[in-house]
């Protein structure tokens, strides 16, 4: 029994010019009735053509699909499922690992006001940092990034791992940017010239508000600086802040900052 184009594309939910396209690859080979040139297509091209939407949704190549039944069929077919499962594999792996990362941020974010003025004792662990921008105030310098780092963190796959970060004095804020040492061992991503080593322990934090642009507040850690000295915590001297998020909340935008002090054990 022969089937019109628009039989099979019907049945196979199939868009005729993708049916036309396979066949012009070399996926399908049609005959054509004698009489009006039309395509007659076979239950085994219909059959070729539902083995191909399968190899299709594996990540096959349209073109590929032919030489892939041309020749050694048994052992090319494995050889390529097994390849499109290591890179399964690798998707899943960064995907557990932003579904994790997105929820620590949710927490984050959820918190964010509750903790503002608060101080608390947390773990913070090791992360890599590179250099962004220095500013005053609301003041920058030009932005610095070194092209061999901005071409391998700032792309799709790792800058949704990346925390905006600022190293915190009275004179001047160091931006840069921070990535769990986790992530970076996990993602398989080189430690580049630039990026310097953050060793990680207990932190005293807070939140602060760093108010809106043009109205940077210099003193927004001091209450964590006053906490430390009145308990006489040994800290290390550079303070680090996260930013954790910035928007408009109530027709004001705000800037808030997690700021930390490592405890020198």
């Amino acid at each position: 029994m022969n089937y019109s184009i628009g039989d099979v594309s019907e049945a196979l939910n199939l868009s005729r010019e993708m049916i036309r396209y396979y066949e012009k690859c070399g996926v399908l080979k049609l005959s054509r009735d004698s009489g009006n040139n039309y395509r007659n297509y076979e239950i085994m091209d219909i059959f070729w053509l539902m083995e191909s939407m399968q190899y299709r949704s594996w990540g096959v190549g349209i073109r590929e699909i032919q030489e892939l039944r041309s020749e050694d069929f048994h052992i090319r077919t494995p050889q390529l499922l097994d390849s499109f499962i290591a890179s399964l594999d690798h998707e899943i792996d960064r995907k557990s690992l932003l579904r994790e990362r997105l929820s620590f941020l949710a927490v984050k974010l959820k918190q964010s006001f509750y903790n503002l003025g608060n101080i608390w004792i947390q773990y913070i662990p090791s992360c890599y940092c590179f250099h962004l921008v220095n500013g005053n105030g609301d003041s920058y310098d030009r932005l610095q990034v070194e092209k061999n780092i901005r071409d391998i963190y700032f792309t799709p796959d790792v800058m949704g791992f990346l925390d905006s970060g600022v190293r915190w004095n009275k004179d001047i804020q160091e931006w840069v940017m921070l990535i769990d040492e986790a992530f970076v061992k996990k993602l398989g991503l080189p430690v580049l010239e630039g990026m310097e080593y953050v060793r990680g322990g207990l932190c005293v934090c807070t939140n602060a508000d760093i108010g809106e642009i043009g109205d940077f507040d210099r003193n927004a850690a001091d209450p964590l600086l006053a906490y430390v000295n009145d308990k006489n915590l040994h800290c290390s001297n550079g303070m680090m802040g996260m930013l954790i998020g910035r928007g408009s909340v109530n027709d004001s935008f705000r800037r808030i900052v997690e700021f930390r002090l490592r405890i020198e054990e």
